[in-house]
């Protein structure tokens, strides 16, 4: 798909190199900027019943979503949008642009589960989420690992859902 070093030829969106290089790019004065970690939930196990290549099509369909969500949600704010790896995506953005968190990832699982391909085998595709906010840090680098803690939390907590940090 891409043959660019800063994007992931299996989704097209940036990649971890790219993410390394953003997170000491990114301004460390906007108390606003937030990090979220998407992990599509029992990506495994679909990958061991329908095999990778049906895994790699729900990476994609599910990369195309985010973007467009996301996008759509975000309005002309760039869209910082990562495949972390595996089936774990990272988007950093601006938090002053979306209002009440907590509604906006509920209304993301929500919607993901209207996509047609949002089943397989009569399983529901769902995603857990942690995201960290710079307000509660003093760099990117500590509000990433702030944000994938959550996400375990998330997980551990049923999954299909996302733990935002508070403190």
């Amino acid at each position: 798909m891409y043959q660019n070093s800063y994007h992931d030829n299996l989704t097209g969106l940036f990649n971890y190199r790219k993410l390394e290089k953003d997170l000491s790019w990114y301004s460390q004065d906007n108390d606003n900027l937030g990090i979220a970690i998407f992990d599509l939930d029992y990506f495994k196990q679909i990958n061991d019943e329908f095999g990778h290549l049906n895994g790699n099509q729900l990476l994609q369909h599910f990369s195309e979503f985010l973007s467009e969500y996301l996008q759509y949600k975000n309005g002309n704010e760039p869209l910082n949008l990562y495949r972390y790896g595996g089936e774990e995506f990272v988007w950093i953005f601006d938090a002053s642009h979306i209002g009440d968190l907590a509604l906006f990832f509920e209304s993301l699982q929500r919607q993901l589960k209207t996509m047609p391909w949002d089943e397989i085998d009569g399983r529901t595709i769902s995603f857990s989420g942690g995201v960290g906010l710079l307000r509660h840090h003093h760099d990117l680098s500590s509000v990433l690992r702030s944000a994938d803690e959550l996400l375990y939390q998330a997980k551990a907590n049923g999954r299909a859902q996302t733990t935002i940090e508070t403190k």
